[in-house]
């Protein structure tokens, strides 16, 4: 799969974030549609508090899988996600869509987390 047409994607905070990246990609790999998953007004609480809620949709994995779902946590902010993908990190930040080695995205975390979603 070429992740080309993801690279052009750019960053909204109301029109398409991180969340919606990893919809359009697991989507397009796996044929299921997880959903909506960001809530409106999109404040670091309410997004901990969603995917806690919904995170036994989620398959908690031991280690990172290629294609995965990736979780990534720091105190006091909004979690951040993006789909793993041999080796490397599918995500979008305010500086667009990168794909970029674990060790790099994952800067500035305190907890990463690996997932897939039942279909």
């Amino acid at each position: 799969m070429s992740i080309d047409q993801y690279l052009e994607r750019t960053f909204h905070p109301e029109n398409y974030n991180c969340w919606d990246l990893v919809r359009e990609v697991w989507q397009d790999l796996t044929g299921h549609d997880i959903g909506d998953r960001t809530p409106h007004p999109a404040t670091p609480l309410a997004m901990r508090r969603r995917f806690d809620r919904e995170e036994r949709e989620f398959i908690r994995l031991d280690a990172p899988r290629s294609p995965c779902i990736t979780l990534l946590r720091r105190p006091r902010a909004v979690p951040h996600v993006g789909v793993y993908l041999r080796g490397r990190l599918l995500h979008m930040s305010e500086r667009g869509c990168r794909y970029e080695p674990m060790p790099v995205a994952s800067l500035g975390f305190t907890s990463v987390e690996f997932f897939t979603c039942q279909p």
